[in-house]
C-alpha cells in the first residue's frame, strides 16, 4: 500500500491517500485531519457496503477496524509533518 502523502502548496495542506483514491485539502493540519477522517469513513463504508456487500454488525466492525487503521496511519503522517515544520521554524 502506498503511503499517505501530505504537502503544502499555496497556503493549503494537501493530502493524498492512494489506497482509497482520496485527495483533500485544508488550511491547517487539524482541518485536513477532519476532512480526511470523513473521506476515509465514507470511502470505507462504500467499499464494504456497496462493493463487498458486507453489512450489519460484521460490516460495522470491519469499517471501524479499517477507519481506525487508516486514521492511525494518517495521525502518524501528520505528526511527522508537524515535526518537520517545527524543525524548519527553529
Amino acid at each position: 500500500m502506498e503511503d499517505i502523502k501530505i504537502w503544502r502548496e499555496e497556503g493549503w495542506y494537501i493530502a493524498r491517500i492512494p489506497a482509497l483514491g482520496i485527495v483533500d485539502q485544508a488550511k491547517t493540519l487539524r482541518g485536513l485531519r477532519k476532512e480526511l477522517k470523513e473521506a476515509i469513513e465514507l470511502s470505507i463504508e462504500s467499499i464494504l457496503g456497496d462493493d463487498l456487500k458486507i453489512r450489519g454488525a460484521k460490516g460495522n466492525a470491519l469499517q471501524n477496524l479499517f477507519v481506525t487503521a487508516m486514521l492511525s496511519e494518517l495521525d502518524s503522517t501528520i505528526s511527522k509533518k508537524e515535526k518537520k515544520i517545527l524543525l524548519a521554524e527553529a
